[in-house]
């Protein structure tokens, strides 16, 4: 469980004796800045850079403001609420170390300081350092020990912290105190979860529901418990029925997303990351979440926005490297972004890494595959070229077939003389220029050639027929062949004439 994230807290312009907008307010350009003494005056200035986004981008100029707070956190070190805004605003920036440093110093100056706390507590958790959340919440605790709220607090971030027998006792002593406290009890779940007693953890989720059943944490411990358990469709209508109670619910919703990831449901993912950023802009878990299920959801440019962002609140964040070169080597194919983002990545790690470091290979990973990419475009540009190149030579002998197929017709029109040459044939010859205009129309590439042979094929026989239509006679009988039969007008078997007497000699 998440603690709350105050936000900026532009009311507190008021406790430095110099409201937003009050009196006459001085320019920038008549004023000398180095005699201003006043830290109101920077406070306010920076707190009107922040209420005054760009009006074509939206964009807030957060180092201009960043600035003004730090000038008046020079000149009056000791406010609190300097302090807290100037860290707030320097984790709109993703300046981590800055805003933990100016959350601290807030600390110092009001131990019980909540919007501090909670904001450097999340910053913590968020970095994974979650031992050092837990002191934060005991240097509150010491102040105010009967905080219960806080003390609950504490404990979810001792379970995450590893603490799971502290969390537990810790848990117990508020139940001890405050037998029907639900918050108690979904922490109580959660760190028996943590240690891997399942049904201890069913069974304080039980009772928290049963004292609180519109609770949504009590669902997602449900949902996270029968995770565990296997029971997938159970954990899901737990995360959902969280999520009905309450839209924007951190941890439901991100559960709910990865599950929805781990079975490549994307839209579905999308929609439960979007709410979990929603509900906290800068949380990187979330954030990472939702760059997956935009690059699932083939939004590769918003994909990179988000993981831009991360790398921004999160410089070292390797998960946040490694997915988004994967992004641009896979997805987008832009190898020179992804050989960038893995050398920034050894970059701010330098003098931490070792040479085996999978950052290396990964590289070289991604030059190989950028090779292959280019041979691949090569070939397909080669196939290209060649298809273009068939298809031009197919046009050509579509506009041959044209022209032929004039020509034939012209010729099946010379040869149409039904008292000299019988109509079928002429017929026939007509349906071979008809099916070369069927070609034509449809512009069959591959039957052109085809019918081209075809045409010429056909094409003595038409030049045989056409000068007997201008003579008017007809073709000649074929001339029977060798061994055939007489005629049937012959008569058969006649005698030859008896050759004539020989003369007698002369004496």
């Amino acid at each position: 469980m998440m603690t709350k994230r105050i936000p900026l807290l532009l009311g507190l312009a008021l406790t430095l004796g110099m409201a937003v907008g009050c009196g006459e307010k001085e320019t920038q350009n008549n004023v000398d800045e180095t005699t201003v003494t006043d830290p109101g005056y920077f406070f306010n200035r920076a707190v009107t850079t922040l209420k005054s986004p760009d009006s074509k981008t939206g964009d807030v100029d957060y180092s201009a403001a960043y600035a003004d707070f730090v000038k008046a956190s020079n000149l009056d070190s000791d406010n609190k609420s300097v302090q807290y805004n100037a860290g707030w605003t320097a984790e709109q920036m993703g300046q981590s170390e800055k805003a933990e440093g100016h959350y601290r110093k807030a600390l110092e100056l009001d131990p019980t300081y909540e919007a501090a706390l909670f904001n450097l507590a999340n910053l913590l958790s968020g970095a994974g350092r979650h031992a050092e959340a837990v002191d934060i919440y005991n240097g509150y605790l010491s102040a105010k020990p009967g905080d219960i709220s806080i003390w609950n607090t504490k404990v979810d971030a001792m379970t995450q912290a590893g603490q799971f027998d502290q969390a537990i006792t810790e848990a117990q002593l508020i139940l001890q105190t405050s037998p029907d406290n639900v918050p108690a009890y979904r922490n109580l779940s959660r760190a028996y979860f943590a240690k891997g007693e399942l049904g201890m953890s069913q069974l304080a989720a039980e009772k928290a529901k049963s004292l609180q059943e519109g609770d949504p944490g009590i669902y997602n411990n449900m949902g996270v418990t029968y995770l565990q358990q296997g029971d997938q469709a159970a954990a899901i209508a737990s995360f959902k029925t969280a999520i009905k109670v309450d839209p924007d619910n951190l941890e439901a919703n991100m559960n709910l997303g990865y599950v929805a990831l781990n079975s490549g449901d994307y839209a579905q993912a999308l929609n439960c990351f979007k709410a979990a950023t929603g509900a906290e802009p800068n949380n990187i878990s979330a954030l990472l979440g939702l760059a997956v299920s935009q690059r699932g959801s083939l939004d590769f440019d918003g994909a990179s926005a988000t993981y831009d962002k991360v790398l921004r609140l999160d410089p070292m964040n390797e998960t946040a490297y490694f997915n988004a070169a994967t992004l641009h080597e896979k997805y987008t194919k832009d190898f020179k972004k992804a050989k960038q983002l893995l050398q920034s990545y050894v970059d701010v790690n330098q003098g931490s890494i070792a040479p085996t470091h999978p950052v290396f290979e990964r590289i070289s990973g991604i030059a190989a595959a950028e090779q292959a990419e280019k041979d691949r475009q090569a070939e397909l540009a080669r196939q290209e070229t060649e298809r273009q190149e068939r298809e031009k030579r197919q046009r050509e002998k579509l506009v041959e077939l044209k022209a032929r197929n004039s020509e034939y017709m012209a010729k099946v029109e010379q040869a149409t003389c039904p008292a000299v040459i019988e109509m079928g044939m002429i017929e026939e010859f007509a349906m071979i220029g008809e099916q070369a205009q069927m070609v034509l129309d449809a512009e069959d590439f591959g039957m052109a050639g085809d019918m081209i042979t075809f045409l010429d094929s056909m094409e003595p026989t038409l030049d045989e027929l056409i000068p007997m239509c201008s003579t008017g006679e007809p073709p000649a009988p074929e001339a029977p062949a060798e061994g055939a039969a007489p005629a049937e007008d012959a008569a058969p078997d006649a005698p030859a004439e008896a050759p004539a007497e020989a003369p007698a000699p002369t004496e």
